[in-house]
């Protein structure tokens, strides 16, 4: 009888030791604690509002900039995608690639928005205890018109913490080209559905200084040295 206490005792303790174990994984993986952040598989999905389907193939419309990446179907013509980077410097690196295939598979200009009333209405839905952001209302984003697809290009730069590396390249466009002018209101409101800023900033893509880094001293050394030691084939 003993015996038997004994080992539904034992029992017991695994278990509550195994969802200890469990839970702080979750918590870990899940959730911010203290000064940290999720991984960055589950960052790529922060910006990305609440959507009818995923659809993965709407990131093939752009060159591939970061290893996170996500996208995400909000009508029949209206997409969004999102870029992760841990770093800074791999975010410039990607900021570069995009800034250069925009350039020459489009036209591009910098524009401001202003998405005060779809803040607004987005807060009227959700209720009046949430609130978006600390961040303005109104910003300069890059304004993209393809063939293939036409929207708006937003980089959020350190939105969480001060100090740590996080930036986001988020796409809110439409596939429907001929009809772009019509699209903008849909378009703002699904900016406002997704926006948040605690920290950092908000703004378009460096299209500009994205050619000037390419062309610094410090890029041509950088070229310069990965062809001094690349690998001659025999």
């Amino acid at each position: 009888m003993f015996q038997a206490l004994r080992t539904r005792k034992r029992l017991s303790i695994l278990v509550l030791l195994s969802l200890l174990a469990i839970s702080i994984y979750v918590v870990s993986t899940y959730l911010i604690i203290g000064p940290g952040l999720p991984p960055a598989e589950i960052m790529k999905e922060w910006y990305l509002p609440d959507r009818a389907s995923d659809n993965e193939e709407d990131l093939s419309l752009f060159p591939a900039i970061s290893e996170y990446s996500a996208a995400g179907r909000y009508s029949n013509s209206t997409i969004m995608c999102v870029w992760y980077f841990e770093k800074e410097s791999s975010f410039l690196e990607g900021e570069q690639k995009l800034s250069e295939y925009l350039k020459e598979s489009g036209q591009v200009e910098i524009v401001e928005v202003n998405i005060t009333n779809e803040l607004n209405k987005v807060i009227n839905d959700r209720g009046k205890n949430w609130q978006p952001t600390n961040g303005p209302r109104v910003f300069d984003v890059t304004k993209y018109q393809g063939t293939k697809t036409s929207g708006y290009f937003i980089v959020y730069k350190t939105p969480f913490l001060e100090k740590s590396e996080d930036y986001f390249i988020a796409y809110y466009g439409t596939k429907d080209t001929n009809n772009f002018t019509t699209k903008k209101n849909d378009l703002l409101y699904l900016i406002a559905r997704s926006y948040y800023l605690g920290e950092g900033n908000v703004t378009s893509l460096d299209i500009e200084n994205s050619e000037n880094r390419k062309s610094s001293p410090l890029s041509s050394l950088k070229d310069f040295i990965g062809w001094y030691y690349c690998p001659i084939a025999i």
